[in-house]
């Protein structure tokens, strides 16, 4: 034996004599029955770098237009809300019921006095839920407060 190796047989390692003889032939039968395993390395670096680079455009473009949606929100619109609807947005009642919606289904929820428009941001499950809970909340308030109105 040479200066500073050390020999330590296999079966200290728990390792099959038989066996690793066996995965030695096993390789190299792998390795001179392909052609192209002289460039694997190679091969595999153009791979990963390609499905990277895939994968990468393909969750900018979903993060773009998930924040997209985020930011722009949804208008409501819908035949219900007349006027005089929206304007109840204006009362206390009409105000605590669209912080308890928004809050319940985890949406912002903005109400443009000027214009008369109800605007949701979320996500695109919730703010679909929200305009229908919110536009059945606000009907509902309206017809408790016809009812009142009467009596």
């Amino acid at each position: 034996m040479g200066g500073d190796h050390v020999y330590t047989p296999v079966t200290d390692f728990g390792i099959n004599e038989g066996e690793l003889n066996e995965k030695i032939r096993e390789c190299r039968r792998v390795e001179n029955g392909l052609p192209i395993y002289g460039f694997r390395s190679e091969i595999l670096k153009m791979l990963h770098s390609q499905q990277i680079s895939a994968n990468a455009t393909k969750t900018a473009a979903e993060l773009r237009r998930l924040l997209e949606q985020l930011m722009n929100g949804k208008t409501v619109n819908h035949g219900s809300l007349t006027p005089i609807v929206l304007q109840l947005l204006s009362s206390r009642d009409s105000i605590m019921l669209m912080k308890s919606v928004q809050q319940q289904m985890g949406t912002c929820i903005l109400f443009d006095r000027q214009n008369l428009t109800i605007r949701i941001f979320g996500p695109v499950n919730q703010v679909a839920l929200t305009e229908q809970k919110l536009v059945a909340s606000l009907l509902a308030l309206r017809d408790k407060q016809q009812t009142d109105i009467r009596l």
